[in-house]
């Protein structure tokens, strides 16, 4: 977990075989809709996880057999690039922008782009390549997302959900549910 962080890049590595879990949120995220987290049940983690942090660069590194979510930014992180990045076989999410506890305290202005995301949901069939909570302002652009259990992009709206969703490329979504679709919204309960 990086706390804090600014002006931080980490470039070409490789991380792997992380430990999973039940919940691929953990508890007191806001704007993560119906994947809330069930007490009682064990976080599956995250191999990056950034909170608060400004100005990071997650950039071609490569991210296989993800016990739980490969990059996960929560609170108030802003302006960071998840860029380049090859996530496969991840047990949960690719990649997570969600709200800490205040809903005043949520991901702004990053971008996640040009990443090659497969295969996730391999424990959690419930998740996405790209799940953006509650969060604004944020780009999600020029992915190739393919071969996912549930959506390719997860955009939990809010009413001030403003992010923009751009020229990805999705293919063979929805492989073990049918409630859902390549890119998936919905509206908060106290919005």
């Amino acid at each position: 977990m990086l706390r804090g962080t600014s002006h931080l890049t980490l470039s070409g590595l490789t991380f792997a075989e992380t430990n999973g879990g039940d919940n691929f949120h953990p508890e007191g995220v806001e704007g993560v809709g119906a994947m809330f987290a069930m007490p009682g049940w064990k976080y599956c983690g995250d191999a990056v996880l950034l909170v608060v942090a400004e100005d990071c660069r997650i950039e071609h590194n490569r991210f296989v057999n993800i016990g739980g979510n490969a990059v996960y930014l929560k609170g108030p992180s802003a302006r960071n690039r998840i860029c380049g990045n090859e996530i496969s076989y991840v047990g949960a999410c690719g990649v997570c922008l969600a709200g800490a506890e205040a809903k005043e305290a949520y991901p702004v202005f990053n971008e996640v782009v040009d990443n090659r995301i497969q295969h996730t949901g391999t424990m959690n069939m419930y998740s996405a390549g790209i799940f953006l909570g509650l969060s604004e302002g944020n780009v999600v652009g020029h992915n190739a997302i393919r071969h996912v259990p549930h959506h390719a992009i997860n955009l939990g709206n809010t009413g001030r959900s403003r992010n923009i969703v751009e020229y990805n490329e999705i293919r063979y979504t929805c492989l073990e549910t049918s409630d859902t679709g390549a890119i998936n919204c919905w509206m908060e309960h106290d919005a």
